[in-house]
């Protein structure tokens, strides 16, 4: 069967042989916060989520992962890079690979250099996006933008609470305590884990003042 992860349809037999898979359960630690990591990892299967721990123990949700997503690639190429936590949001499986057989593949593999200079890309514009984001705006500003912007797209029933922490960028003590908040100003409804519009021009009227 073709795995959906490019390189690792053509892996070089001089490498493949250093490959070794893992399953994680549910709930699970794939990554801790701030620890040595040597390895790049591909998700096969499952999915992942990451967490950032701030200086005074918070938790942020950084991201959800899927099947066929990479991560450890900084920490390849950056041995002081402080990792974030990394957690099986769901039965997993991943192949890793050491960071000296990571490097090997590499000189051999200029296909395989280009894709993982293209995940780091791509990782480095999300965090400056993200970064702009969360400088220019409150939590209770990005909460209600994303919310609205949900709206807008149709899919605002659809979304989880967790996918909401990511794009707000804020602990989730405080996403919960804003997120109470605006629940109770009459903005939107929580309920049965699902999201809904409780007063659509007052909510209208706050994200346009954001264009």
């Amino acid at each position: 069967m073709t795995n959906q992860i490019r390189p690792l349809n053509s892996i070089p037999n001089e490498i493949s042989h250093y490959m070794t898979q893992r399953t994680y359960v549910q709930g699970s630690h794939i990554i801790r916060s701030n620890e040595h990591n040597d390895y790049l990892f591909f998700l096969t299967k499952g999915k992942v989520e990451v967490v950032q721990l701030t200086h005074d123990g918070n938790e942020i949700f950084i991201n959800e992962l899927n099947a066929n997503d990479v991560f450890g690639e900084l920490e390849v190429f950056d041995e002081a890079f402080k990792t974030n936590t990394v957690i099986a949001k769901t039965d997993c499986v991943v192949v890793k690979l050491q960071r000296e057989h990571v490097f090997e593949w590499m000189k051999i593999d200029r296909d395989f250099s280009k894709y993982l200079f293209e995940v780091i890309v791509n990782c480095y514009i999300k965090k400056c996006v993200r970064t702009d984001n969360l400088a220019a705006l409150t939590i209770k500003q990005r909460l209600l933008i994303s919310l609205f912007k949900h709206y807008k797209n149709g899919d605002l029933a659809l979304l989880q609470k967790s996918k909401l922490i990511q794009e707000v960028g804020a602990p989730k003590r405080s996403f919960n305590r804003v997120l109470k908040e605006c629940c109770d100003e009459g903005y939107f409804l929580y309920s049965n884990k699902q999201f809904s519009i409780a007063n659509i021009e007052k909510i209208t009227r706050f994200a346009s003042d954001f264009g």
